[in-house]
């Protein structure tokens, strides 16, 4: 299945570049121990989010992370410069995905303490993992880690295609979450378990 959107790189680095003043703060529960999850995004973690870095033939996409999000920010890097890449199709949902990411976080989430080893053939490494979903029906994955002090990044992000990375993971209860705009300190209330 492949997603429309005109021109889903300008709009995912858009998109993305909106949640830079914003951090989603999780409260999870598991086994009756509470941990802080506050989620912030940075320009060098859009290259991987994006899938670029998986084109081959575009010169561009072989920049560092952060210039790769500046070139296709300011449209020096186009799509149709990366439609020419023998396997475009393979990021062009991601691409897609990534421009619905602040939807699927505002909306309802299942966060799971991720399992390195639960999916044979990943070789995704990251802490947590939140599952939601795009465009109504969609489903997606957020895998983040820890950069420091409570304070995660996401690692990987991608739709669903033929595995479920939420088997074999154990799942989190959310007791809060809350939507913080950095800039104006405006926290919106997201969630709040009845217990909490």
């Amino acid at each position: 299945m492949t997603l429309p959107l005109i021109n889903p790189l300008t709009m995912s680095a858009k998109a993305y570049r909106r949640l830079f003043n914003i951090e989603y703060h999780f409260v999870v529960s598991r086994k009756q121990k509470a941990v802080d999850i506050t989620l912030s995004f940075e320009k060098n973690d859009y290259k991987h989010l994006s899938g670029l870095h998986h084109l081959t033939g575009i010169n561009q996409t072989k920049e560092a992370s952060e210039k790769v999000f500046n070139l296709a920010l300011s449209g020096r890097l186009t799509h149709d410069s990366i439609l020419k890449a023998p396997n475009y199709n393979d990021v062009h949902n991601r691409l897609v995905g990534l421009s619905f990411l602040e939807q699927m976080l505002d909306n309802d989430n299942i966060v799971f303490k991720y399992n390195n080893n639960a999916i044979k053939s990943s070789v995704i490494s990251a802490d947590y993992m939140i599952e939601g979903t795009i465009l109504g029906d969609i489903t997606a994955y957020c895998f983040l880690n820890l950069r420091q002090d409570n304070i995660y990044g996401l690692r990987s992000f991608f739709l669903r295609d033929r595995i479920n990375y939420a088997n074999g993971q154990s799942k989190c209860t959310i007791l809060l979450k809350e939507k913080r705009n950095r800039n104006t300190n405006n926290t919106v209330l997201l969630f709040r378990h009845p217990n909490y």
